[in-house]
């Protein structure tokens, strides 16, 4: 059993005695069953899955932890992109500069004759 009550008997019987010392919990339906709510999410889309060249606005910046460590996570009018980890440590002190600004996807970039990498840039707010 995770929590106990137990009847009081000094108040004619009509509080509860919680385990934590609470008297008379009065328990909020409403603000339990928002939190019980799911919230609609962005869907999560790669960068390079971004139309090309076109100048979309960061609404939202964070660094998460995350499967594979530390990632920056931007939010967009429509969908939630992770960053690539090669510039997680560059703006994980500076995400907070990110939010009102735009981010471009230029393409893949061909490095090494066997490897890809997303080619992309910020721009100030428009």
């Amino acid at each position: 059993m995770l929590c106990s009550t137990t009847a009081s008997t000094t108040n004619g019987g009509s509080g509860e005695l919680l385990k934590f010392g609470l008297r008379n919990p009065v328990m909020d339906l409403q603000q339990i069953n928002e939190a019980c709510q799911v919230k609609p999410q962005k869907p999560i889309q790669k960068l390079k899955e971004l139309a090309i060249n076109e100048p979309r606005k960061i609404t939202c910046a964070k660094c998460v932890s995350g499967k594979f460590g530390t990632q920056i996570l931007i939010e967009l009018d429509d969908c939630v992109v992770f960053l690539p980890k090669r510039v997680a440590a560059a703006l994980t002190n500076q995400v907070d500069a990110l939010k009102g600004r735009r981010i471009v996807f230029r393409g893949m970039k061909k490095i090494n004759n066997h490897y890809e990498q997303t080619d992309f840039e910020f721009l100030e707010p428009s």
